[in-house]
């Protein structure tokens, strides 16, 4: 696992519970924080984005996976403020359009939770090439 990947909105220091237990939720898949920034956009407003920070720059906050499989979590024990200012991002469009070259078709609003799990559940998982490929498309390091 080379990057962690945080779908949110631009601007946003994470939920009461998360800042509560100083951790941010991440995901080892690209296309499932691409979803959680789609809907977090779509039903908080702001600029949807992706954060991506690569595991080296983690490696001593890494707790370990979260309770959710289907999320691919990997818990980082670090206030979601602070990961943001240690990530790189692209905006949910950027990463929505990388997704699509890849096969992966997401839409560009989900409104309500329930196509939001049916959503996320369907979602491939990603191999290590995979996620390289994203992380070089979206950040335009064809290397």
């Amino acid at each position: 696992m080379e990057y962690l990947f945080r779908g949110t909105t631009k601007g946003f220091k994470g939920g009461t519970q998360t800042i509560k237990a100083g951790v941010t939720p991440t995901s080892s898949n690209p296309a499932v924080a691409t979803l959680y920034s789609i809907f977090n956009k779509t039903n908080h407003g702001g600029d949807g984005i992706v954060e991506i920070a690569r595991t080296s720059d983690m490696i001593n906050s890494i707790l370990g996976s979260g309770y959710l499989a289907h999320d691919r979590e990997v818990v980082v024990k670090m206030l979601p403020e602070i990961f943001s200012q240690k990530t790189m991002n692209v905006t949910t469009g950027v990463a929505r359009s990388v997704l699509k070259d890849m096969g992966i078709n997401l839409p560009a609003a989900v409104k309500d939770a329930s196509t939001f799990d049916q959503l996320l559940k369907g979602l491939p998982d990603f191999s290590g090439e995979q996620v390289l490929d994203f992380f070089q498309r979206v950040t335009g390091n064809q290397n």
